[in-house]
């Protein structure tokens, strides 16, 4: 697992940074295109949840590292009751 201070991006935040769908950018690591996600948990419906060490995105692409981030910090902004 990744140390607790690496940040985790999840499949749906890469997509959304890749401006594309969820699917699009599962097949994009499957292909390399992307890196191999880090961290995998098989346990889940519908779909296994994969994420990726912003680190290690921003070695392949350092642009879609720091749209991530970008995401993640407005993510973050939002209060959860606002959500």
């Amino acid at each position: 697992m990744a140390a607790p201070s690496e940040t985790l991006v999840r499949v749906e935040v890469v997509a959304l940074a890749l401006n594309c769908s969820m699917n699009h950018a599962r097949r994009a690591y499957l292909k390399g295109n992307l890196p191999a996600p880090d961290v995998f948990v098989r346990k889940g419906f519908p779909r296994p949840a994969c994420w990726w060490k912003l680190s290690a995105l921003a070695e392949h692409d350092p642009h879609l590292a720091r749209r991530c981030a970008a995401i993640l910090a407005a993510l973050d902004s939002i209060p959860l009751k606002a959500a």
